[in-house]
């Protein structure tokens, strides 16, 4: 309780927040497989990584990717802010 007080937030979205973070870096800096990236940072599959990672931001794995190679465009915000999504 006192964590969720002080950060406005649980542990457990915090360390998914986190997770997020580093599953952008890895998918907009490098060219390894997305099923790669889901199992290195624990997704269930391929498809669990795709869904978080479109709720955070909005836009694919690959979308996110050709971006970033293509055309320099990083993702406009880290999921450590507000998600666009309701609920969460």
């Amino acid at each position: 309780r006192l964590f969720t007080r002080a950060t406005g937030r649980s542990p457990l979205r915090t360390a998914a927040l986190a997770r997020l973070d580093r599953a952008a870096a890895l998918v907009t800096r490098g060219d390894e497989a997305f099923a790669a990236i889901a199992a290195r940072l624990g997704y269930a599959n391929q498809f669990h990584f795709s869904r978080a990672f479109r709720r955070a931001y909005g836009r694919s794995p690959t979308t996110a990717r050709n971006d970033a190679q293509q055309r320099g465009i990083p993702l406009l915000h880290g999921a450590s802010l507000p998600p666009r999504v309701r609920g969460r």
